[in-house]
């Protein structure tokens, strides 16, 4: 009730090239930036319209960002999938609905296929190293 999520989706995925909206963007991102604890170093006032699209990709982790995002943008707590333009749930930069629209909806797409065996792995060898490590904090019964 009252909220503007979905709207704010909406327009910013529609109608980012409609002067008035692309402003309202940069003012809402700003906002949200400074609100970011780790976005604290960033020079938030210096974003100019030119800057805006840079601003939005900002990685907030040291890490490297996850593959998904070549096939998605960030749009605040959304993802606008580039092969189709529909918008996925995101919030904060969770990847999980945007890996399951993509497999589900675009996996006749060979970088798609690609992207879901490396998910795969990449899934498999962290479920191996939790395991690993179990077994190393597992007492020896004698």
């Amino acid at each position: 009730h009252g909220s503007t999520t979905n709207v704010f989706g909406h327009l910013f995925a529609k109608h980012l090239d409609e002067p008035e909206v692309k402003l309202l963007y940069i003012e809402k991102r700003r906002a949200n930036l400074k609100q970011d604890k780790s976005c604290q170093d960033m020079d938030l006032d210096g974003i100019g319209d030119e800057d805006i699209d840079q601003q939005i990709l900002y990685q907030r982790s040291k890490k490297d960002p996850s593959p998904i995002w070549k096939f998605a943008d960030r749009i605040l707590n959304w993802a606008k999938c580039k092969l189709c333009s529909k918008l996925v749930k995101s919030s904060h930069g969770s990847t999980t609905n945007v890996f399951g629209h993509l497999f589900a909806k675009h996996l006749d797409q060979p970088e798609v296929k690609l992207l879901k065996i490396e998910h795969t792995k990449r899934r498999e060898n962290v479920i191996l190293k939790k395991l690993t490590n179990k077994k190393k904090d597992t007492p020896v019964l004698s």
